[in-house]
């Protein structure tokens, strides 16, 4: 089990992981459940959604472009770079990141077709890791990519989702320090992992 403190959100004594941000966004209940330690029931669609990300990503490798088209032009790809930064009080190791020219930009991989509106979880994801990559690399980046199994979908970095990737970070903060988030019960429940957990 974590060890939950009780100091104020200005201090950072362990940097969020930011696969927590988007667990966040699915449900509060998912991260309150990493604070127990209480394991994941892996669900059938989840296996598939693992092995058709590695199938992405065994294509993308071979590419000089990103996703095959060719106004992206790939000059450096870097993969799997841990990251970690205290002033953000975030962590996580990046699917990829690629330099196009003299822009770095983030790529998320995720196993699945792209949804008829991108959830705000991916979305907070990949403008978590393009904000640990600016801090990496001493740079901006001015959008990050999420590489669907059928698309790729261009977020530009606005101010926007930076404040709100921070607001998530708290609310996580809050649930680590104690917070129990109430249950709500959503068309989302059944395609939980922790669904067995949770009583309506």
């Amino acid at each position: 089990m974590r060890n939950i403190a009780k100091s104020s959100y200005s201090e950072c004594e362990e940097p969020v992981p930011v696969s927590e941000l988007r667990q966040y966004h699915f449900c509060p209940r998912v991260v309150y459940y990493h604070v127990l330690g209480v394991k994941e029931v892996e669900k059938e669609y989840m296996k598939a959604g693992k092995e058709k990300q590695e199938e992405i990503w065994s294509r993308e490798r071979r590419r000089k472009t990103l996703a095959g088209l060719r106004r992206l032009k790939v000059d450096e790809r870097v993969s799997g770079l841990y990251m970690t930064s205290w002033r953000l009080c975030l962590a996580g190791t990046l699917d990829l990141a690629v330099r196009m020219g003299k822009e770095w930009a983030v790529v998320e991989v995720k196993g699945s077709r792209r949804p008829k509106d991108v959830p705000i979880g991916h979305r907070v994801q990949g403008a978590a890791y393009s904000m640990l990559l600016e801090e990496r690399m001493g740079t901006l980046t001015r959008r990050f990519f999420l590489l669907y199994e059928d698309e790729l979908v261009e977020v530009p970095m606005t101010r926007e989702i930076r404040d709100h990737t921070m607001w998530t970070v708290k609310q996580v903060l809050r649930i680590y320090r104690g917070k129990i988030p109430r249950i709500r019960r959503t068309k989302k429940c059944s395609s939980c992992g922790y669904e067995a957990y949770c009583w309506f």
